[in-house]
């Protein structure tokens, strides 16, 4: 919050490369960086998590994935000569 006020009550500090020479600057930069090399881990994570999931997803709910699957009155005995 600190640098928030600093750099909104300076006119100097407005500008970005000006900001960037400061200490505070430096450090906002080394922060964000951190906070962004954190979450785009996070997201990776998630993303490569939702890939799995959904060939779990794919592989569970068709077994028989190379086979056509038949309609429902194709599975009775009676109407077989329909499909």
């Amino acid at each position: 919050m600190r640098t928030y006020f600093l750099r909104a009550n300076n006119v100097l500090l407005w500008n970005d490369t000006i900001w960037a020479l400061t200490s505070d600057g430096r450090q906002q930069a080394r922060d964000l960086k951190v906070l962004k090399s954190f979450t785009t881990n996070i997201i990776d994570n998630k993303w490569k998590d939702h890939q799995s999931d959904q060939a779990n997803r794919k592989e569970f709910y068709s077994p028989d994935a190379g086979r056509k699957r038949k309609a429902f009155l194709g599975t009775s005995g009676k109407h077989r000569n329909l499909v």
